[in-house]
């Protein structure tokens, strides 16, 4: 397989990071993974110079890339990291108890 690209390297080191940040408290529905799922897809479509028109599946697209779509992935991690960090909080703390009350 060949090294990842230096523009591809460079999304995953400087772009992810912003996109996901915060990412802990978001309520995610399923339309906002999708939305993440194609703004992931549509950026290595730009790097690669991959149009629409060009009829080429996202899978073929990822392959390319020589990468996996993972964007989604570190976000439900994060927030179950998260989850788990407001839960172990001793003493009365307000996310605390909203949580539990949910």
């Amino acid at each position: 397989m060949e090294k990842p690209h230096a523009k591809i390297r460079l999304l995953k080191s400087s772009v992810w990071p912003v996109v996901s940040y915060g990412c802990e408290s978001w309520t995610l529905e399923s339309t906002d993974e999708d939305r993440i799922k194609s703004f992931e897809t549509k950026a290595f479509r730009q790097i690669l110079r991959v149009t629409w028109t060009d009829k080429r599946t996202n899978d073929w697209v990822l392959r390319k890339a020589g990468t996996e779509a993972f964007l989604l992935q570190p976000v439900e991690k994060r927030k179950l990291s998260y989850y788990g960090h407001v839960l172990r909080k001793e003493g009365n703390c307000m996310k605390k108890e909203i949580i539990i009350i949910e």
